[in-house]
């Protein structure tokens, strides 16, 4: 309260002093401080303004601003400015866990290969069919040239042929005729 008396009798009497800072800074809790320096640095005088506006030089003591750096002072003087921590992010790795348990998964691929040992099955029973019906087949020779390589057509019943079997036999021989 003595400095804003003081502050009222400079103002009457004409001796108010110009505040004028050039380098400002702002603390953490918001009050503004400044100092008369182009920037902030070691050996420059840093103050504070009061809400009276007079410009008190700062207390000794750390003071750490917005941006994260810390100004220290000793007798109103910048003894150090410590850089602002840098805070390293965190890299974190997100495991993506399956919405399928092990359980899930095993019953899965035993159902697969349950279904893929009946296709087997039934493609070898197909197969093995095929193979017994061309066993069983009756070889059909045809007179030729001594000089001509002798055809043998395996010809299966009409019965056990499919409709495409069927026309290409009529055709071939409608064609011989």
């Amino acid at each position: 309260m003595a400095t804003s008396k003081l502050s009222k009798i400079k103002a009457l009497l004409g001796m108010q002093e110009e505040i004028t800072l050039m380098a400002e800074a702002k603390l953490k809790d918001g009050t503004v401080i400044g100092t008369d320096a182009e920037d902030w640095a070691v050996g420059v005088l840093g103050y504070v303004v009061t809400e009276e506006g007079d410009k008190m030089p700062l207390p000794t003591g750390d003071f750490q601003l917005e941006d994260g750096r810390v100004i220290v002072i000793a007798d109103g003087t910048v003894t150090e400015i410590i850089a602002a921590e840098v805070v390293e992010e965190e890299v974190v790795e997100e495991v993506v866990e399956a919405s399928v348990s092990k359980k899930e998964l095993i019953a899965v691929l035993e159902e697969l290969s349950k279904d893929f040992d009946t296709k087997m099955e039934n493609l070898a029973k197909e197969l093995s069919g095929n193979f017994s019906k061309l066993s069983a087949a009756t070889p059909v020779h045809k007179k030729s040239n001594l000089n001509q390589v002798q055809k043998v057509e395996i010809q299966k019943p009409l019965t056990q042929m499919n409709a495409a079997e069927r026309a290409m036999s009529i055709f071939a021989k409608s064609s011989k005729n």
